[in-house]
């Protein structure tokens, strides 16, 4: 639960794993101020990350959960149905500005992609013409797994005993 929290705050799979890696709870993170983060071995723009995420408004869970179910856990612009590698949730229209946690306003994205859409500016018509596309592809795919595969449900693999 810890690290749908943590995702719900905005951070991504790496940075999640630095703070599991450093016996972290949420509830710590967000008690220990930027010298402290630094001083645990935090680099500073991972202290300033973690101190600007842990003080705003997180995503709601099930919020959460729907981008999850909706995208099968792959990155809208990778579109390769790898679930394992990391990922984000994205804002399409900046949170800053918007303060907007809906579902139509999220989508998952890979690390990389996720810089690729800040630094090149990707306006939000593509990236929600990047995400419809995914979704539509997903839920088409995701229904005909268990039709090829048996042990395949909601585009899950189950181990048969």
């Amino acid at each position: 639960m810890e690290v749908k929290k943590l995702l719900a705050l905005g951070f991504n799979i790496k940075l999640i794993e630095k703070i599991q890696s450093k016996k972290l709870s949420l509830t710590a993170l967000r008690g220990v101020n930027y010298k402290a983060l630094l001083n645990i071995g935090f680099s500073e723009q991972d202290a300033i990350l973690i101190r600007e995420r842990v003080t705003r408004k997180p995503i709601p869970v099930d919020v959460i959960e729907i981008i999850l179910l909706q995208t099968g856990g792959v990155c809208c612009y990778c579109v390769n149905g790898n679930h394992f590698q990391p990922y984000q949730i994205h804002h399409i229209h900046d949170y800053a500005s918007s303060q907007n946690h809906n579902v139509a306003n999220l989508m998952l994205v890979c690390p990389t992609h996720h810089v690729y859409i800040h630094q090149n500016k990707i306006k939000a018509e593509k990236q929600l013409g990047a995400k419809h596309a995914w979704i539509s592809l997903w839920e088409i795919s995701s229904n005909m797994l268990p039709k090829v595969y048996p042990g395949c449900r909601n585009g899950t693999f189950e181990l048969q005993a």
